[in-house]
């Protein structure tokens, strides 16, 4: 970025710094606290020697025009441009579990760029979408890393929702927790995320893949948007356009992954065949002529149909929640995948 002069009036603090944080319960922001870079530089949120977060989230969020940056410290991923260095004079939320302290003190001070940094110290899987109206955007990240959990926690960060109503607003769902980051333990074979979807005004919209990495060769990506029945494959810069009213919809797509083992990767390759379910529905993709056979985990076939020439293909499945196996059979082998059916 272009170099800027900034002018201060008064006098400059300097030293440790600290301010009290509060913590109200029950409360619809409960625990959330506005907080500020109190020094005319910027400083690292994760200089844990000089930043004192007592009883304070690991994670912050900030304003960027209409809508919310974030930063987890934990992952060290960020949205929308949020990151590890605080700018000068920048407020920002932290979110409290107990009344508490946050401070800092001349040894986070930092003078280099703060433009958006991440952490390149992981080879983390990662997908970040970024849901387009013109000029207005929003960024989520799904991502995988030893250590953290199934469900929310420290490795996310809670979404917060933009106040200008030009900004599309895109989601995903750990636990309870609407999340800007979701980030898990690890990738399984099949894997579906409902990603959610807020619109205030109707018109057309965009979700671009921004960054695409760490992901290996034979693990797939496919984004379904369940109101129009569309299927697009996810990869580096890919992107769908779509219609939308005004809509606030926690799971208006579905993030589906994909991972093949080595036994039926040489299928897999030659067809980009691809195989997922989401709730009671299994989806096919790219089987073209195929017959299909779904099993239960004690091998009874409980499903069977044929489908031809087509570029995708569903299945709804009416029997008990758990594990399934479907098995595409095509004039140039088999592939069989494992699937979730939830009722």
């Amino acid at each position: 970025s272009a170099n800027e002069t900034l002018s201060f009036t008064g006098t400059l603090l300097t030293g440790n710094q600290s301010i009290a944080v509060t913590f109200t319960s029950p409360n619809t922001f409960e625990g959330y606290n506005l907080v500020g870079n109190p020094y005319p530089s910027a400083f690292d949120w994760e200089d844990d020697a000089n930043v004192t977060k007592t009883n304070i989230n690991d994670e912050l969020w900030y304003r960027t025009a209409g809508t919310f940056a974030t930063y987890s410290g934990v992952s060290g991923f960020g949205t929308n441009g949020g990151q590890r260095y605080i700018p000068a004079g920048q407020g920002f939320w932290v979110k409290a579990t107990a009344a508490g302290t946050f401070g800092v003190s001349n040894g986070a001070r930092v003078h280099n760029d703060t433009t958006a940094f991440y952490k390149t110290d992981n080879n983390s899987p990662l997908l970040s979408l970024t849901a387009v109206n013109g000029e207005y955007a929003d960024e989520t990240i799904l991502a995988f890393m030893p250590g953290s959990e199934p469900g929310f926690d420290a490795y996310d960060t809670e979404k917060m929702f933009a106040t200008d109503d030009n900004y599309p607003q895109v989601w995903y769902q750990a636990n309870d927790e609407l999340v800007a980051v979701n980030v898990l333990p690890e990738m399984e074979e099949t894997m579906s995320f409902p990603l959610g979807f807020r619109a205030k005004i109707a018109g057309e919209y965009t979700i671009n893949v921004t960054r695409f990495e760490n992901i290996a060769e034979n693990t797939k990506f496919t984004l379904e948007d369940l109101n129009t029945e569309t299927i697009v494959n996810l990869s580096d810069n890919a992107s769908y356009t779509f219609n939308s009213e005004i809509v606030d919809n926690n799971s208006r797509f579905v993030v589906h992954i994909t991972k093949t083992s080595a036994t039926n990767s040489s299928v897999l390759n030659e067809n980009n065949i691809r195989i997922f379910a989401y709730l009671n529905k299994i989806t096919i993709q790219n089987a073209g002529d195929a017959s299909i056979e779904v099993y239960n985990v004690l091998g009874k076939l409980v499903k069977k149909d044929v489908i031809s020439s087509s570029e995708f293909h569903q299945i709804s499945l009416n029997n008990a929640t758990g594990y399934y196996f479907v098995k595409v059979i095509t004039q140039n082998g088999i592939e069989t995948q494992k699937v979730f059916i939830k009722q």
